[in-house]
């Protein structure tokens, strides 16, 4: 498994498909507010941990 899908699996449950877009709201500011969001909450590294990506740390 790769690590971006991590981030992807992340973004479709508690992303924007969560939370609807308020009127006038850019899809794309918004996928860009919430992938800054992972990675501040440093959610990022836990993807490597997983033991189906520890080969990447290698």
């Amino acid at each position: 498994m790769n690590p971006d899908e991590f981030v992807w699996g992340d973004m479709k449950s508690n992303g924007v498909s969560k939370k609807p877009l308020k009127q006038n709201e850019s899809l794309q500011k918004r996928v860009e507010q919430d992938l800054l969001a992972i990675k501040k909450d440093r959610k990022v590294r836990s993807f490597f941990c997983a033991d189906n990506v520890a080969y990447v740390k290698d």
